[in-house]
């Protein structure tokens, strides 16, 4: 009894506290009030990511994935992850001056962004590869991403340039294996350029 009379006084001490200072409170789970949209990735971040397979070359040492990594492996003193985010992720632009960044080099314009990318196809989507090295040429990376199934993919080759072209066939052999499960047949994929 003492419970529930701390929980009706608890309440509407909050709710007087905070109609006062003009925080409003909705209950779990409601539908917005009038006038009030959904931010537009709400539903997307309940979606749980697809499945996947993918085979990786017995040579990579699997590693504990980093934070929104799904996997990660080392392989010749170069790192290998995949990660998957709900919905859209930036632009093409903002994702290579954040690559770039990583390398401590300059950002670029949307103006000479097509200098530093390559579309193929992959399956049914279209992949962007993206291959960028810092100003010494000795540390780099090669990221290949799409959308599929309402989430962006990210697959990165990173770390010193002679061991990302070291490992750079066994990367495209592990991006030709990915297939979604249930799907069946794995995803064609054609490698642009090494």
């Amino acid at each position: 009894m003492h419970i529930l009379r701390a929980f009706i006084l608890f309440t509407l001490y909050t709710s007087t506290l905070f109609s006062a200072t003009g925080i409003r409170v909705y209950p779990i789970n409601p539908r917005p009030p009038k006038g009030v949209t959904e931010p537009p990735m709400a539903n997307q971040l309940l979606e749980s990511p697809p499945l996947y397979s993918m085979e990786a070359p017995k040579h990579w040492d699997l590693a504990p994935p980093k934070p929104m990594q799904k996997e990660r492996f080392f392989a010749s003193g170069a790192e290998v992850s995949v990660a998957c985010f709900p919905g859209q992720t930036g632009t093409l632009l903002q994702n290579v001056n954040r690559w770039l960044a990583q390398l401590k080099r300059a950002s670029i314009t949307e103006a000479e962004l097509p200098h530093y990318y390559k579309k193929e196809p992959l399956g049914k989507e279209t992949a962007t590869w993206v291959r960028l090295e810092d100003e010494k040429a000795q540390n780099g990376l090669l990221v290949v991403t799409f959308f599929a199934r309402n989430h962006s993919w990210f697959f990165k080759l990173e770390g010193p340039v002679e061991a990302i072209k070291a490992e750079e066939a066994a990367f495209c052999a592990w991006l030709k294996s990915f297939s979604f499960k249930g799907q069946g047949a794995q995803v064609p994929l054609r490698i642009p350029y090494r």
